[in-house]
């Protein structure tokens, strides 16, 4: 399998964080990214742009395996290991718990920390790192 570097690892966590599809070639380390859903390809008038991807994938199908996006369970264990490291500023911290432990989990955390500008950047920036944690295990587990 030819190894993904950081880079690689890196351009697939964003991508996948948009909502597309990635497949990685384990054989050249080529990545694809489509649209979240074929019919997203269709319906958007995309079967041009794309071709040659989808013609690739159909060609190579043994040498691409797909990386899923990360679940919710991921996700929410993310945010639950953010709040757990704030122990610097322990209201926060328990507003993001309130938060995660009550009804839609993710719209209260998105709500709590958009109001906390020092920490608001902070949260991109490990969310960023627990997606590519995730993509960096998923590729290891091809090998």
């Amino acid at each position: 399998m030819k190894k993904p570097t950081p880079k690689d690892i890196e351009t697939i966590a964003e991508y996948l964080d948009t909502g597309m599809r990635a497949f990685y070639n384990k054989v050249i380390g080529e990545t694809i990214f489509l649209p979240a859903d074929d019919e997203d390809i269709e319906d958007f008038g995309l079967e041009e742009e794309y071709a040659d991807s989808l013609k690739k994938l159909k060609d190579e199908e043994d040498d691409f395996v797909q990386i899923h996006k990360w679940t919710s369970s991921e996700a929410f264990k993310c945010r639950e290991a953010f709040a757990d490291q704030l122990t610097g500023n322990p209201q926060l911290q328990t507003k993001l718990f309130n938060a995660l432990n009550n009804r839609k989990p993710f719209s209260g955390f998105r709500y709590v920390i958009d109001q906390e500008d020092k920490y608001r950047q902070q949260w991109f920036d490990y969310e960023a790192n627990c997606i590519y944690n995730y993509v960096a295990r998923e590729l290891r587990h091809l090998e």
